[in-house]
C-alpha cells in the first residue's frame, strides 16, 4: 500500500518541442471545419439568408473555440496533475520505501528478459544512482516523459487560435458570394483541409496519409449531409 507523503513538489521540465502542440491544432482545426461546415449546410438547406449565416458561423466560431480552449485546458491540466502526483509518490517511495520499488524493478527487468546476476547487477547499478532510479521509475514503470506532458494554457491557446482560424475557411464565401454557389465553394474548401488535416494526423497515428485523408473527408461530408437533411427538414415545417 502507498504511503501519503508530504514532500515539496518537484519541479518538472515541461518544456515541449513545438510539434507536441501540433496534437490540439489538428483537433482545432478538423472540429472548427467540421461544426462550421455542418452548421452552414443546416442553414442553406433551411434557405436561410447569407446575413444570417455569417452572422451564425460568427457566434459558432467565437464560443465553439472558447469551449474547446477551456475543454482542452482543463484535460490537459489534469493529465499534468495526474502525473505529477504519480512522479511525486513514487519518488516519496523510493525513499520511505526502497524495498517495495527494489522489488518493482527486479520485475521490471525481469519481464525485459534479463535473469541471475545481469538482473541483480542492474537493478544494484540504478539504485546507486537515486537519480537514475527516479528516472528510471517515472519513464519506465510509469510511462511518462517530459514529451507526454504540456503547458495547459498554451495548449488551450492553440486550440482555441486553430478552431477560430479552420472555422473561417468554410465561412470565408459568404462574404464574397451568395446562396448555393458560395456554399459549393465553402463546402469543397472545406473537405479539402480536412483531407490535409488527416494527413497530418498520421503523425499520431502511423496509418497511411492518403487514406486517414479520405477518412476525414468522409466523416466531413457524412456530418454536412446529416446537417443538410435537418436544415432541409426543418425548413419544410416553416
Amino acid at each position: 500500500m502507498k504511503r501519503n507523503c508530504i514532500i515539496p513538489q518537484p519541479h518538472l521540465d515541461i518544456t515541449k518541442p513545438a510539434g507536441f502542440f501540433l496534437e490540439p491544432a489538428i483537433f482545432g482545426v478538423n472540429d472548427g471545419i467540421v461544426s462550421i461546415l455542418a452548421l452552414i449546410a443546416g442553414f442553406i438547406a433551411a434557405t436561410v439568408e447569407t446575413k444570417l449565416i455569417i452572422i451564425g458561423g460568427l457566434v459558432e466560431i467565437f464560443s465553439g473555440a472558447i469551449s474547446m480552449a477551456i475543454g482542452t485546458y482543463i484535460s490537459t491540466k489534469s493529465k499534468l496533475e495526474f502525473y505529477e502526483n504519480e512522479i511525486r509518490q513514487s519518488q516519496c517511495n523510493i525513499t520511505t520505501n526502497p524495498t517495495l520499488e527494489k522489488k518493482h524493478l527486479i520485475a521490471l527487468y525481469r519481464e525485459k528478459g534479463f535473469k541471475g546476476k545481469e538482473l541483480k547487477h542492474i537493478v544494484a547499478k540504478i539504485m546507486s544512482n537515486k537519480k537514475v532510479w527516479k528516472q528510471v521509475v517515472v519513464q519506465e514503470e510509469l510511462g511518462l516523459t517530459e514529451y507526454r506532458v504540456s503547458k495547459p494554457f498554451i495548449a488551450g491557446l492553440v486550440m482555441f487560435f486553430s478552431f477560430v482560424f479552420a472555422s473561417f475557411i468554410p465561412l470565408l464565401p459568404f462574404f464574397f458570394h451568395q446562396g448555393t454557389p458560395a456554399f459549393h465553394i465553402s463546402a469543397f474548401s472545406g473537405l479539402l483541409v480536412l483531407f490535409f488535416v488527416g494527413m497530418a494526423r498520421t503523425y499520431f497515428t502511423g496509418k497511411h496519409p492518403i487514406r486517414s485523408g479520405i477518412e476525414m473527408v468522409l466523416i466531413g461530408g457524412i456530418a454536412t449531409l446529416i446537417a443538410y437533411s435537418i436544415g432541409t427538414f426543418v425548413g419544410n415545417l416553416f
